[in-house]
């Protein structure tokens, strides 16, 4: 008796875990899309980041091998890479009702309310708010902080320039990069490149380093995420020291606001938004929370890493170093750079947006399909997760001649208007594209070429 019970209990098992693991892997199998092979449980991880490359540059290979459309598995979930450029347009833009929500595999603690993860009516309701936020008006108001920031950085370059020094300009970018945002998201200097807020620069680059084994086991069981983020400490303990921090900003604006204070930054539009009557414009506290640490957090990572990577190829470009030089010296002439000044510089947009092309913040896009859709003879079947290989359609030699040479050249307005609108992607496409973050990263470059200055950049080899 006991015997055929365990039996019974053992078979049920095999049952539940070839329900559970092993059926959905023939999910593109059945409808004969392409794609590498998945393992039980993981899914086509392995395949996904072999011989030490990153998804991003494995979907380029596997674009070239299956085709622009392919099949892979997230654990035993099924998803797209789409990588056709006309299906992207209708995904991101024509058809994007269809699509409006990203994929979500887990919840990230913490990170549950940011704009990044809210789904449908919410994601509506608080991007409305937030739109306003980096309008022309808004931009001005924001310069004078920006350059402030930006002068010191500046004297700090020199000093070292003065000595022969060379310098590690990821690290001093991200600490410029967190002043710059802050003040932007909060209208007020927080001092970091002046040895101030060093746990803020550690708890924002702890969130960006979460263990690679928490997030694998994470896509793999995503139920159970929170449980594996809780055994990274340093994120956990990022995500509350800001969320901390920026609950304190908030009850000291509330108490400023009653003495008659006017603030006109992106926190303020928050604020004023939940003391709104209409529902649709009305933010609760932890939303606002959620979101100022999140703009803070991602203007943080993506304008420092794109500062970075726009320093290094201009480093390693002096022909094109020079002739931003001359460009920013015709315009600006010994004044400081303006806002209005950023506009005239064509050639300095061309070196941003191919640097952005390069090395894109947002390598992969993540959608979701709303409702089953079907384009190009392709089925997108309602919840299907879709990935768009930006960085792989960034490097296409297809779209991008020489996609690995840096030349700000192929941003040439009639390059750009032959050119298939869904090509360049760096901060996604349509109504779900990230809040615009070039600004900074402009006025970075501007003014640190700028003739008052004369800081000129060039790459050193460096051993530890």
């Amino acid at each position: 008796m006991v015997s055929f019970f365990w039996c019974t209990v053992i078979a049920l098992i095999i049952f539940w875990f070839y329900v559970k693991f092993i059926v959905p892997l023939r999910y593109f199998k059945r409808l004969g899309i392409p794609g590498p092979s998945p393992i039980p449980i993981i899914g086509t991880l392995a395949a996904d980041t072999k011989d030490g490359k990153g998804n991003h540059e494995v979907q380029q290979i596997h674009l070239e091998k299956y085709g622009r459309v392919y099949g892979f598995f997230v654990g035993s979930m099924p998803a797209y890479v789409v990588g056709d450029l006309d299906i992207i347009k209708n995904i991101l833009i024509k058809e994007f009702p269809a699509f409006s929500n990203r994929a979500m595999f887990f919840k990230t603690p913490g990170l549950e309310k940011s704009l990044a993860n809210l789904r449908d009516t919410d994601w509506k309701r608080i991007r409305t708010v937030l739109n306003p936020t980096y309008t022309t008006s808004k931009m001005k108001q924001m310069f004078p902080l920006v350059n402030d920031s930006v002068d010191t950085f500046i004297r700090k370059m020199e000093r070292v320039a003065d000595k022969n020094q060379s310098i590690d300009v990821s690290d001093w970018l991200k600490q410029l990069s967190l002043e710059i945002i802050t003040a932007s998201a909060f209208g007020a200097k927080c001092n970091v490149q002046n040895g101030g807020h060093d746990r803020l620069i550690n708890s924002a680059t702890a969130i960006f380093k979460m263990n690679p084994t928490v997030i694998a086991l994470s896509f793999m069981m995503p139920r159970l995420a929170p449980l594996f983020a809780a055994f990274d400490k340093s994120f956990m303990n990022g995500v509350k020291y800001i969320d901390k921090a920026v609950a304190s900003i908030i009850k000291m604006r509330r108490q400023e606001g009653a003495t008659g204070a006017n603030y006109k930054d992106l926190l303020q539009l928050m604020i004023d938004a939940s003391a709104a009557a209409e529902s649709n414009k009305s933010l609760t506290d932890n939303e606002i929370i959620a979101q100022s640490s999140t703009i803070m957090l991602a203007g943080y990572e993506t304008t420092s890493s794109c500062a970075t990577f726009t320093a290094y190829l201009l480093a390693n470009n002096s022909e094109v170093q020079d002739k931003l030089i001359h460009e920013i010296a015709k315009v600006c002439g010994k004044q400081e750079v303006t806002y209005d000044m950023l506009g005239q510089m064509t050639y300095l947009n061309k070196v941003i947006h191919e640097s952005l092309r390069m090395y894109p913040p947002g390598y992969i896009l993540l959608r979701e399909a709303t409702t089953t859709f079907q384009c190009n003879g392709y089925t997108f079947p309602k919840g299907i997760p879709i990935f768009i290989p930006a960085y792989a359609l960034h490097h296409d030699n297809d779209i991008w001649p020489e996609p690995y040479r840096f030349n700000p050249e192929r941003f040439n307005k009639d390059l750009v208007e032959a050119r298939h609108p869904c090509a360049y992607m760096p901060f996604g496409l349509g109504p779900r594209n990230c809040i615009e973050t070039e600004i900074p990263i402009q006025v970075t470059a501007a003014t640190t070429l700028a003739p008052k200055n004369s800081v000129y950049l060039r790459v050193m080899s460096h051993t530890s």
